[in-house]
């Protein structure tokens, strides 16, 4: 049978190939538009549910935590009352003055220890530098009778732009206050150098409601500063029972009223804030355009969100949970913080969110530094009724629940860092009351305030015997410049 030919294909008309050509291209543009519209469409719908969740989250853990209400809720303090303003008036008229602004300070007082008298160049220094704000630092010395304070703040709409133009003078009193509480000491004014010593934790407690970590751990140094200058005068000589009951009374005071938590929950309640001003457009949207930088987009949704910064709103509900946590951690006794900051700390490296890994505070050296300080509270409100219980026994508590017996505390505080009691121990010339410290390794009280933040020493304050007070002075130093 013979095969019929193929019947020869029609020809598509010019005219409706290029119809089909325009609707294949109106199509594709379609996807390229659509698309995109709908994840940012469809980013936006979940990123304003999910911030309503982690808003309501944070509410029932912790009710009134926004700025604002953290703000409303601090006290009024009185001009008069207000230890900040005093503050800043003094340390205007010394003009950013430090006493430690001498070319060989670190040489001539290194590794001080507290017994050693000083020597002539620390007098001389001493002398020289405090003489040059005498009228400033009689007033400073006042300080010690006015207990509260607060640094007024104006918050930026960005929070984290906002200045602290006078923080800063509170620390350099206090260094003024150290300096002249060793000086005091060492012309046998033992009570009014354990007054300019309650006048430095008092330079501190400005920092009592500060919603910032900065001033956290401003009123940390200048709790550390205190107690070592303390330290160094009762290895001097004897106070009298009244000048150490008023500054025991103090410490007590400044270790339950620790501003670690408050400062974390401002720091949420201001990142929030910021957040709250972008997404309402008081805060331009760029402004997040660096948290996105150098984040290599794997995915159409995160390549919008590098180039459309409105879009990285919604890593920040995740931010917000994560905060959030942290401030639960903080409102654990302390010594169990340390195990559930760590955990909290592994969270925040591992994350992949630009908003937790830029915005986060580092809370585990927080907490480390709160711990210390605590340490250095509680051993030395502790030390002090020691030394009480000795002027009127003439010797040393056999135990720490003497004390208590001799209604010298109420209650003896524990180990920030175990949540144990307090250790106590005689040494071949002074006991010492300490905690085991950050390694957790209890090194029978040996205490090294050198470095600050050293890991590997136990922290707490030690009385000497009265006859080994005031001990000889180091020996000179050769100073750089008068060498041959």
């Amino acid at each position: 049978m013979e095969t019929q030919p193929a019947a020869p294909s029609t020809p598509v008309p010019a005219k409706l190939r290029r119809r089909r050509w325009w609707r294949r291209a109106l199509l594709l543009v379609a996807l390229l538009v659509l698309v995109p519209l709908g994840i940012f469409a469809y980013t936006t719908w979940s990123t304003r549910h999910d911030w309503a969740e982690a808003e309501a989250e944070a509410d029932r853990s912790d009710p009134a935590w926004r700025l604002h209400q953290l703000i409303e809720k601090q006290a009024p303090i009185a001009d008069k009352e207000n230890s900040a303003l005093h503050i800043i008036a003094i340390e205007r008229k010394a003009k950013d003055f430090e006493v430690a602004g001498v070319a060989s300070y670190n040489l001539i007082f290194e590794s001080l220890p507290p017994s050693a008298r000083l020597n002539a160049q620390q007098l001389e220094l001493l002398r020289g530098q405090l003489g040059k704000i005498a009228k400033p630092l009689e007033e400073a010395r006042s300080l010690k009778d006015i207990p509260r304070g607060r640094f007024f703040l104006k918050y930026s709409d960005e929070f984290l732009s906002t200045l602290f133009p006078d923080h800063h003078r509170a620390r350099i009193l206090a260094d003024w206050l150290k300096h002249d509480a060793y000086l005091l000491a060492h012309d046998g004014k033992f009570d009014e150098a354990v007054q300019s010593c309650q006048a430095c934790l008092n330079t501190g407690r400005t920092m009592a409601d500060e919603l910032f970590l900065i001033g956290h751990m401003i009123r940390l140094a200048s709790q550390t500063i205190a107690v070592t200058a303390l330290e160094r005068v009762l290895a001097q000589g004897e106070a009298s029972d009244k000048s150490l009951k008023a500054i025991q009374a103090l410490l007590e005071k400044e270790m339950k009223e620790s501003t670690s938590l408050t400062a974390i929950r401002g720091e949420r309640a201001g990142v929030h804030m910021l957040f709250d001003n972008i997404r309402t457009g008081k805060v331009p949207v760029t402004y997040l355009r660096g948290l996105a930088a150098g984040k290599k987009a794997s995915t159409i949704s995160e390549w919008i969100g590098d180039n459309f910064p409105s879009t990285m709103l919604k890593y920040y509900p995740e931010h917000l949970r994560h905060m959030t946590d942290g401030v639960e951690i903080a409102k654990l006794p302390i010594h169990e913080q340390g195990p559930r900051f760590d955990e909290w700390d592994k969270k925040t490296k591992a994350s992949r969110n630009p908003i937790i890994l830029s915005l986060t505070p580092a809370l585990v050296r927080i907490h480390h530094a709160e711990c210390r300080s605590q340490a250095n509270l509680r051993t030395a409100q502790v030390a002090l009724a020691c030394e009480r219980y000795r002027l009127s026994n003439e010797r040393w508590p056999q135990t720490l629940d003497d004390l208590v017996k001799n209604k010298l505390v109420d209650v003896l505080p524990v180990d920030p860092m175990d949540g144990q009691p307090l250790r106590y121990r005689y040494k071949k010339d002074h006991v010492v009351i300490y905690s085991i410290g950050l390694d957790g390794v209890d090194s029978e009280g040996h205490v090294d305030r050198e470095p600050a933040g050293s890991f590997s020493s136990n922290i707490g304050f030690r009385l000497w015997d009265k006859e080994h007070r005031g001990g000889p002075p180091r020996p000179l130093v050769v100073l750089p410049e008068a060498q041959p």
